[in-house]
């Protein structure tokens, strides 16, 4: 499996996530208000799932989605409830959009993939540094990692 086949995958997981978690989040605050408009709940809540997959897929690249993804679901389902027991399900739901961009903004620093890069693998272009003997990249001019 190439580089841009896994950047494909993290892509749709990604965005596949996000709608769900959108929809999702939606019907809990339409059910903790007794069943409030679960339909425009619904589309309401896909709708802010796809416009914070815009923010979480960059976000969330370089991340262990093992780890960021139940994070997102949890603060963001925690946040859903809370706020719907306060005012109208409908701000729950936004709130849980931008609790997703949040948790994932600290997934970001929290669970970042460990590059797994050889050492004579050029962090910064990729340029194979086997045989050089210089101190940097002769392609970038980046210093050697060691």
């Amino acid at each position: 499996m190439n580089d841009s086949d896994q950047t494909l995958g993290r892509v749709s997981v990604i965005l596949i996530m996000s709608i769900v978690m959108g929809g999702a989040l939606a019907l809990i605050s339409s059910a903790a208000d007794g069943w409030f408009y679960p339909e425009i709940a619904l589309m309401f809540g896909l709708f802010i799932g796809l416009f914070s997959a815009i923010y979480n897929i960059p976000l969330l690249m370089n991340t262990d989605l093992r780890k960021s993804i139940p994070l997102s679901l949890t603060a963001s389902a925690l946040m859903v409830w809370v706020v719907t027991l306060a005012t109208n399900p409908f701000f729950a739901v936004l709130a849980g959009g931008c609790t997703q961009v949040v948790c994932a903004i600290a997934s970001l620093f929290l669970f970042r993939r460990p590059d797994k890069r050889p050492h004579y693998i050029c962090r910064n272009c990729d340029y194979d540094l086997r045989g050089i003997t210089s101190d940097r990249c002769p392609e970038c001019g980046a210093p050697r990692h060691v």
